[in-house]
């Protein structure tokens, strides 16, 4: 299952916020104050792509492993693994976007998930 258009919630205060809307520089496409368009609920500021050029803010993958031995075997121990790509640099540097991202691992790790890459 790939997930591949999600919307994200800004950290707050967000210092990137100018009147009301939000401008990202997209390296990989070499676009520059690219307008994010901006959806507010629940006293919070959601964002996702403004157009199919620009990556969306995270993109979730979730496949079923082929296990570690023989599908016929006595051992066999198939798995499903989740990876999350992060795709804006809110949630790269520190800073209030990278907390988040770390809490929200942090739940996954809590219900049951393993880290994989640490």
């Amino acid at each position: 299952m790939l997930v591949d258009h999600t919307w994200a919630r800004l950290p707050e205060p967000d210092r990137h916020m100018q009147n009301d809307e939000l401008r990202i520089d997209d390296h990989d496409n070499k676009l520059r104050r690219v307008l994010v368009p901006c959806e507010h609920a629940n006293g919070r500021t959601w964002v996702t792509v403004p157009e199919t050029s620009v990556w969306h803010p995270f993109q979730l993958r979730v496949d079923k492993s082929c296990g570690t031995v023989y599908s016929d075997g006595p051992e066999y121990d198939e798995f499903i693994e989740m990876t999350i790509h992060v795709n804006w640099s809110f949630w790269w540097h520190p800073g209030e976007g990278r907390a988040m991202l770390d809490r929200a691992v942090a739940r996954l790790l809590q219900q049951g998930w393993r880290n994989t890459y640490p």
